[in-house]
């Protein structure tokens, strides 16, 4: 008697046939020649009682118990599928494939095992191919492995600003005030600087003590220009041991009150903003609890020097009103909000207008405004690292706004 272990029930329907054509109509008779054909894996359903001579059907007992322990298989083979089957570290083609063996021959909705194995994909997977659902499946989990395989992780060095909103007030007006007191003297050096003509053919003289710079050595102090000699520390203009200040343009603080400078644009399925800032090079997310379990490879750095940590990459699908979606890989980091840099902004051609506050996109010439949040209230790029004693301790004392 033939056995097709993906289909239990011809088993019987083949036996009954059988038994049909050649006459048995015995139940005990039918019941030997089953148990004679049963594969080894059902050995379990056959009981001692099945033989007692008051068992008036032994054949449909045995059928039923078959058949309610293949009812059992199906629903362990329907957790399967669910719970313990997923991407891991194979390609999407492999886990389709790994899906359609558990259910073989079994009918199975097309449509609920397409929404089953979408499922089992990373987010950013899903949001490309919820558009292209009408596919066939084999080629939504060939798209797939051509997506996962874009955002593999790649070594980058980016220069960002990561922000701390703790920076308060005081520490505004504390900066403020040492951006006066640098002003006031770098006016004081260019008057100390002006020539003088001269009444006397006297000898020079010391200068009063009043005009001396404590950052600069007893020779220049004394001679300015003229001198000769030099003595470590000192950051006279003409010392080959120059330590230059920094010019005016070095530092540049935007205090961002009822108009601030910081503009955010919304996604307007999502509600969700972002930060537009074409001072950043790449587009990042900040990171959850869960991507911080696992640290990538991916190398950012911020404008301090100090080294930012990433996770990965996630795809974005934006709609921020243009006449097109945006799509893009964002990179997953230890940042306080969500950014879009320069590389988003040059590959669609968008082009910010600080003066209107909007976003236009350059090959449509079709634009969306842009909003500011109050929330900040300091914002400090450093363009260039500058070591002066008089403000670098004030700079070291909050990192967080330069």
């Amino acid at each position: 008697m033939p056995y097709w272990p993906d289909n239990i029930e011809a088993l019987f329907c083949y036996a009954e046939a059988d038994f049909s054509k050649h006459g048995v109509i015995d139940a005990r008779a039918q019941f030997l020649a089953v148990v004679k054909a049963l594969p080894r894996e059902f050995n379990r359903c056959v009981t001692p009682s099945m033989f007692a001579s008051d068992v008036s059907e032994p054949y449909e007992t045995l059928k039923c118990s078959i058949l309610k322990q293949e009812d059992l298989t199906d629903r362990q083979r329907l957790d399967q599928l669910v719970n313990n089957i997923d991407l891991q570290h194979g390609s999407a083609m492999n886990m389709l494939q790994r899906m359609r063996e558990v259910i073989r021959l079994r009918t199975f909705d097309e449509g609920l095992f397409k929404q089953l194995f979408l499922s089992k994909l990373p987010q950013q997977v899903q949001a490309v191919l919820v558009s292209f659902q009408n596919n066939a499946l084999d080629e939504l989990a060939a798209s797939a492995d051509r997506i996962l395989e874009i955002t593999k992780s790649s070594n980058i060095e980016v220069f960002s600003i990561k922000e701390k909103p703790q920076t308060t007030q005081n520490d505004v007006i504390e900066l403020c005030n040492t951006l006066t007191r640098y002003l006031n003297f770098r006016n004081d050096r260019k008057r100390s600087h002006t020539p003088r003509r001269s009444t006397s053919r006297k000898r020079s003289v010391s200068r009063p003590r009043e005009t001396d710079n404590h950052y600069w050595c007893w020779y220049h102090n004394q001679y300015r220009k003229s001198s000769r000699n030099c003595r470590k520390p000192c950051n006279f203009p003409n010392s080959k041991h120059l330590g230059k200040l920094p010019s005016r343009h070095a530092l540049t603080a935007t205090v961002a009150g009822e108009h601030s400078r910081l503009l955010y644009i919304t996604d307007v399925t999502t509600r969700v903003r972002y930060l537009v800032d074409t001072g950043v090079e790449v587009s990042v997310l900040p990171a959850n609890s869960n991507d911080r379990l696992h640290e990538s490879a991916l190398n950012l750095q911020a404008a301090n020097g100090k080294p930012i940590a990433t996770y990965g990459k996630r795809y974005v699908y934006l709609n921020v009103g243009l006449h097109k979606p945006i799509h893009w890989i964002f990179i997953v980091a230890d940042v306080s909000m969500l950014i879009i840099g320069t590389d988003l902004l040059q590959h669609h051609n968008l082009i910010i207008d600080t003066r209107k506050r909007r976003l236009v996109d350059g090959n449509t010439n079709s634009s969306v405004c842009l909003t500011s949040f109050p929330g900040c209230r300091l914002s400090l790029v450093t363009s260039k690292h500058t070591k002066d004693p008089l403000y670098q301790p004030p700079l070291d004392k909050y990192p967080g706004i330069h």
